[in-house]
């Protein structure tokens, strides 16, 4: 499928979605397949949603993702790659492992989850804020913020039913609380200066 935009419309393959390429934007639209191999928007995917009951492979974004759902399923269901230049702000599920999701310039936001004992993570990185709700079935191997892990004003909970990595917040505060129902191999939080009148510690617990 090429396209300049996707707008308003709704696409279903019952078996391999080999390639999609929008030039622009997809806006209101849902995709359904079986297997999405690759697909890339050379700005921005909104108020959409993909759903896949198979691997997605490839998803790769110029701009960014806001108010969007992108759920895989199945038994063989799992994410290679999500990578957007700027803002994900996306509930993202998958009943297999995820190797990466991230944002290359911006924030990510919303809730990532996997649902499955199969459902390991490798890797979840923004370049600035990562302020995401997770319950992920399996392990974590590195989540990691440019700035901040968490809102201030609105803490999540970072849920991993099983082991986790490294959390790198090294240049940031961790807001979020991490839950890690195993071990935790390694944490690095930023240093910050504290005055009374300005206090910059945060609220995380561990």
């Amino acid at each position: 499928i090429t396209a300049n935009s996707i707008i308003r419309a709704d696409i279903g393959v019952s078996n391999t979605l080999n390639s999609v390429v929008i030039a622009a934007d997809m806006l209101a639209s849902n995709i359904t397949t079986g297997q999405l191999r690759s697909m890339t928007v050379g700005d921005s995917i909104r108020t959409s949603s993909i759903s896949v009951s198979g691997p997605l492979i490839s998803l790769s974004v110029m701009n960014e993702i806001s108010r969007s759902d992108i759920t895989v399923s199945g038994p063989d269901g799992r994410i290679d790659e999500i990578t957007v230049v700027n803002d994900i702000n996306a509930d993202i599920t998958s009943s297999g492992p995820i190797d990466t999701i991230e944002s290359t310039a911006g924030d990510i936001r919303g809730s990532v989850s996997t649902t499955t004992e199969r459902g390991d993570v490798a890797l979840i990185s923004a370049f600035r804020d990562l302020a995401i709700e997770t319950d992920i079935a399996g392990d974590l191997e590195e989540l990691s913020a440019g700035r901040n892990i968490g809102d201030a004003d609105n803490p999540s909970v970072v849920l991993v039913r099983g082991q986790v990595g490294m959390l790198d917040v090294s240049g940031g505060r961790l807001y979020s609380d991490l839950r890690a129902g195993q071990g935790i191999t390694s944490i690095v939080i930023g240093g910050v200066a504290n005055k009374p009148s300005d206090v910059k510690d945060a609220d995380g617990d561990i």
